[in-house]
């Protein structure tokens, strides 16, 4: 019989914690992903505007 502080008791409770937390950290990893796609599409979006304001501009002095 194996006493509490063995070290195969705290592997035994440490695999157990990290196969429960697995599902909630995949979740997390699919947030991160989605939100870095939300940003960089943002990004793109104001750098295209930026440009087109840039090139508008630029026609109204130069053109």
């Amino acid at each position: 019989m194996l006493s509490r502080n063995q070290p195969q008791v705290y592997a035994r409770r440490l695999r157990a914690v990290l196969l429960r937390s697995i599902p909630l950290l995949e979740a997390r990893g699919i947030a991160v992903v989605i939100l870095a796609g939300v940003v960089g599409v943002m990004a793109g979006m104001l750098v295209t505007a930026m440009s087109q304001i840039v090139q508008d501009l630029h026609g109204l002095l130069f053109g």
